[in-house]
C-alpha cells in the first residue's frame, strides 16, 4: 500500500498545481494574437518544459490517481479540470480560425491533453532528452492532421 504523503509534500504539490495553471494561463494570453498552430505549440512546449523540469511532480500525480484517499487527489482533479478548460479555450480559437473542424469539439481538448500526457509518460520512461519544441511540433502536427479541416 502507498504511504501517506507528508504535509510538506502535499503543500509542494499544491504549489506545483498553481504554477502549472498560471503558466498555461499566461502562455495562452501571450499567444492570443498568433495563429492557432503557434498558440498550440507554445502551450504544449510550456507543458513539456515545466513537467520535464518537475518529473517527480508528474510521477507523484500519476501514482496518486490510483490511490483511494490520496491527500492531493482533489487538487489533481481540480487542476485537470482547469487545464481542460484552458484547452477548450485553445480549441475554440482553432475552430474560429477554421484550422480545426467544429465536429467533435467536445473531445478535442481531452484528445490533446491525452496526447501530451502519453508523450510525457513515454519520454519519462524512455529517458528522452530531445527538445520540447520538437516534441510539441510532433504532437501538434498529429493533432491538427487528425482534427483539422480536410
Amino acid at each position: 500500500p502507498a504511504q501517506p504523503l507528508a504535509p510538506l509534500v502535499v503543500e509542494i504539490l499544491k504549489l506545483r498545481h498553481q504554477e502549472v495553471l498560471s503558466l498555461l494561463g499566461s502562455t495562452l494570453e501571450q499567444a492570443r494574437t498568433q495563429p492557432f498552430r503557434a498558440q498550440a505549440e507554445r502551450v504544449v512546449v510550456a507543458l513539456f518544459e515545466y513537467l520535464r523540469e518537475h518529473w517527480g511532480f508528474l510521477r507523484v500525480i500519476m501514482e496518486g490517481e490510483s490511490v483511494p484517499g490520496c491527500a492531493h487527489k482533489r487538487a489533481s482533479q481540480d487542476t485537470r479540470a482547469e487545464v481542460l478548460r484552458l484547452h477548450r479555450e485553445l480549441i475554440a480559437r482553432g475552430i474560429r480560425e477554421r484550422v480545426l473542424r467544429p465536429e467533435g469539439r467536445e473531445l478535442y481538448p481531452v484528445m490533446l491533453m491525452s496526447m501530451v500526457r502519453g508523450v510525457l509518460i513515454h519520454d519519462m520512461e524512455a529517458g528522452y532528452t530531445g527538445s520540447a519544441e520538437e516534441r510539441a511540433a510532433q504532437v501538434i502536427d498529429l493533432f491538427i492532421q487528425g482534427a483539422g479541416l480536410k
